[in-house]
């Protein structure tokens, strides 16, 4: 039987109460052991983990003008990180950017937690998600 790498899983928000309830629920849900938070990438040190996962979360329409910067910021401390981008402003376009930047998820605060912890397996397995639920109406490959 293989056994599966530990993942190191990051969470970082300027709103602790934010942070700090996503990380309960994952350690809750056994699909983290534990799960540092902080407030800014400024205060995070990557280590050397096998499998890092970021979770960054954006909150009242931030995601949009931080996205293009923090993302390329994570890469270049560690370019083994799986990004997590979790935001209440969530268009196809700000979707499909922050794929493009090197994101492997992007979730949006209407989605229950199950699918949100459903996103981070995948992810950790390597996988990418977005929902097809954001991109309803519009065309998706051209």
């Amino acid at each position: 039987m293989l056994q599966e790498a530990p993942a190191c899983f990051v969470s970082i928000c300027e709103l602790v109460l934010l942070r700090d309830c996503l990380a309960h629920c994952l350690v809750k849900a056994r699909v983290a052991a534990s799960v540092e938070g902080y407030g800014t990438i400024d205060d995070w040190r990557p280590g050397f983990e096998s499998i890092l996962i970021v979770m960054l979360l954006y909150y009242r329409g931030e995601a949009a003008e931080n996205i293009t910067k923090d993302i390329p910021k994570i890469l270049r401390r560690t370019s083994q990180a799986r990004i997590v981008v979790i935001s209440d402003h969530e268009t196809p376009e700000l979707i499909a950017s922050t794929i493009a930047l090197g994101a492997h998820a992007f979730v949006g605060t209407v989605s229950s937690l199950d699918l949100v912890l459903a996103a981070l397996q995948l992810v950790r397995a390597g996988g990418k998600y977005v929902s097809l639920e954001s991109f309803r109406g519009k065309q998706v490959c051209q």
